[in-house]
């Protein structure tokens, strides 16, 4: 196992679940679903709602791979400790961590505002839609092999 994921576990930001097939395929369906819903949405002026559930099938995707290999984040790790789990896992989500994290920050920025506009461009939400449709691909995948 990975040194990152060690102290992960160490540091209870991550625990062992065991293989939990039913779990897996819960947040993969969930991820599919939310990624739907945010192609709907971007259709609306709801973006930032749009967004979101272009964020929260990207992170139950991520949570469905964790979930494959026996694992799950707590409360005390959180999004930041999802994705970087993820990347130790998977070469293909290793590859987008720039990405995920980005849409990670932005979700932070939006949720937890400074200031009062912090909506993604169209721009931003269609590349964030499109970015969710390749890691579900990616983490649906590598959970069947």
């Amino acid at each position: 196992m990975p040194e990152n994921i060690q102290a992960l576990l160490a540091s209870g930001r991550l625990e062992r679940i065991g293989k939990m097939k039913a779990l897996q395929a819960f947040l993969l369906k969930d991820a599919r679903q939310h990624l739907y819903s945010a192609v709907l949405l971007q259709k609306s002026d709801d973006v930032n709602g749009a967004f979101q559930l272009a964020y929260d099938s990207t992170r139950k995707s991520c949570a469905a791979l964790l979930a494959h290999h026996g694992l799950r984040v707590t409360s005390r790790g959180g999004h930041f400790a999802l994705i970087n789990c993820a990347r130790e896992l998977s070469l293909s989500i290793g590859e987008l961590y720039s990405e995920i994290n980005d849409l990670r920050q932005l979700r932070n920025a939006i949720e937890y505002p400074i200031d009062a506009d912090r909506s993604p461009s169209n721009d931003r939400l269609s590349y964030s839609i499109a970015l969710a449709e390749r890691v579900l691909a990616l983490v649906s995948a590598e959970v069947a092999s």
